[in-house]
């Protein structure tokens, strides 16, 4: 189940987003967006912990890792070893070697 705090020091549940895949990892910056990978090209974004919305990838590749440096930039990595990254938020994808 995902969690959310404010301040590290209680934590509460966060919707799960209606999905119908797996996450495998999560990513939160300095900021508030957290990145959310999972099975079959799913990546998902929040800023508040609440509410999830859905970002478009371009195939659907098992996702396992997610590194974000902040609310548009981050690189997905898939079980197969590939990667991609993007800087505009999602809105295109670049492969990464």
């Amino acid at each position: 189940q995902l969690q959310r705090s404010d301040d590290g020091r209680t934590w509460t549940p966060s919707p799960e987003p209606a999905i119908g895949a797996s996450i495998t990892a999560l990513s939160a910056n300095i900021g508030t967006v957290v990145w959310a990978v999972g099975r079959a090209g799913v990546v998902l974004r929040t800023a508040d912990g609440t509410e999830w919305s859905r970002v478009r990838f371009p195939e659907p590749a098992d996702l396992v890792g997610v590194q974000a440096s902040d609310g548009s930039t981050a690189i997905v990595r898939a079980a197969d070893g590939r990667a991609w990254s993007t800087s505009d938020g999602g809105a295109t994808w670049a492969s990464v070697r």
